[in-house]
């Protein structure tokens, strides 16, 4: 029987990751939460998939106490840069 976890493991120096710099540089700790929220959702997909919708943005506005531009423009900015 498959014993169900609720925790993944990560590296414990992620945010010294260039990319990861970057994204705190141009989006200070907001972004580095709106990464990991991200992650954890992504986790807990069957399929590691979440859409890049509108109520995707504002979900995770709301769990992140942030604006849905911001988790947006975020969002977009991981995906491009």
């Amino acid at each position: 029987m498959k014993k169900d976890k609720f925790y993944f493991s990560h590296d414990y120096n992620a945010r010294n990751d260039l990319k990861i710099q970057a994204l705190l540089h141009q989006y200070s700790a907001a972004g580095y939460g709106v990464y990991w929220c991200i992650v954890e959702m992504l986790h807990e997909e069957a399929e590691h998939k979440i859409p890049a919708k509108p109520f995707t943005y504002l979900a995770i506005a709301k769990q992140m106490n942030e604006d849905a531009k911001q988790v947006e423009a975020i969002v977009k900015a991981m995906v491009t840069d």
